[in-house]
């Protein structure tokens, strides 16, 4: 069976599952840190967190490309899981060498500066987590992507992190907080890069869900004895928005094919940057063609474009990673900007 094969049963299962749990209700649940509401038992009972982990080490062995697939799927049912991250934990721990027992590390949004002695100093967000946990957290270094294994009971604050996703989050401190591992990735990425393809899958995912709920309620409802969506200028709208999600979905997949490949770091950085970019615009159209209803606690909506927002700041918005892409630019000379932007559709 083809790894192409592999992720599709993956998607529908997990899709199976999901969809029993993405209702207004459940979500506003998830969001209050209840428990117990079976969902997460019922994803972990599909073992999918190993997804990229070679077969060797007991895991599916897909690429980037194939658990773009999941990603995404997260995405369009507003994640109300951390498998994306526990996937990305699982495959980043055992790139770098780093020994974890059967539960996945969280893994950290922002990096850390390593000291002389060794301990690492920063801030961190780590999403999902509701107390002290071992995290995984990139340290900030310019040759080499190293990452280091923590745990944040020894971090010199931790506290729950209000974000505007409502996703239960900790923003701990760290104050040469000495490492229980340090591991190096192999590759030409690191863990924020893969933490910001996995968040540009999952707005990706969002878009779609978002395209598809608009254009059922402007064919549904009904003003001036027909559709909205009949009106030229709500269409004007709902394909802004499709060419968005369009837009957003290839760069993605022009990332996981160039991560597939062994390369990755331009085309995340492009990937991340078009994600973010049309967030702001793709949420007011969305609330705008839904009108009232749109903005109530009851609507599901909100679900969705909150999480835009948050995935759109989080692993670096979109001018963080404008910047890393006009950096590479650079150093990759102006004679090379031609070559080296078609050369990321090439093999």
């Amino acid at each position: 069976m083809s790894n192409a094969e592999i992720s599709q049963l993956m998607v529908d299962g997990l899709a199976r599952v999901l969809a029993d749990f993405a209702d207004a209700q459940t979500m506003d649940k998830i969001e209050k840190g209840e428990t117990g509401l079976g969902h997460e038992k019922l994803i972990a009972e599909l073992g999918f967190d190993v997804a990229m982990l070679p077969e060797d080490d007991g895991g599916a062995g897909l690429g980037w490309k194939d658990s773009a697939k999941i990603f995404e799927l997260l995405g369009y049912y507003a994640s109300p899981t951390d498998l994306g991250e526990r996937i990305i934990s699982q495959w980043a721990s055992s790139n770098a060498g780093i020994e974890v027992n059967d539960n996945a590390p969280h893994v950290a949004l922002g990096t850390v500066e390593s000291n002389t002695d060794g301990s690492v100093t920063g801030t961190i967000l780590v999403p999902w987590a509701s107390g002290p946990s071992l995290t995984l957290v990139e340290i900030s270094k310019q040759d080499t992507q190293e990452i280091c294994l923590i745990d944040t009971a020894s971090a010199a604050s931790i506290a729950p992190a209000d974000t505007i996703g409502r996703v239960p989050s900790q923003k701990v401190v760290l104050e040469n907080c000495a490492p229980i591992q340090i591991g190096t990735l192999d590759g030409s990425f690191g863990l924020t890069h893969a933490m910001a393809f996995l968040r540009s899958s999952q707005i990706s995912g969002a878009m779609a869900r978002i395209l598809e709920m608009t254009i059922e309620y402007c064919n549904t409802r009904t003003q001036f004895g027909r559709p909205i969506g009949k009106f030229q200028a709500v269409q004007q709208l709902v394909a802004q928005l499709a060419g968005e999600m369009a837009a957003t979905n290839a760069a993605v997949k022009l990332a996981a094919m160039g991560m597939d490949k062994g390369r990755g770091s331009l085309e995340i950085a492009i990937a991340k940057q078009r994600a973010s970019a049309p967030v702001a615009l793709v949420a007011s159209i969305a609330h705008e063609t839904h009108g009232a209803i749109g903005v109530t606690e009851e609507h599901i909506l909100h679900y969705f474009t909150r999480r835009l927002w948050q995935w759109r700041e989080e692993a670096g918005n979109e001018h963080f990673w404008a910047e890393e892409i006009g950096r590479q630019v650079v150093l990759g000379g102006r004679e090379n900007l031609w070559p080296n932007l078609i050369g990321l559709t090439e093999g």
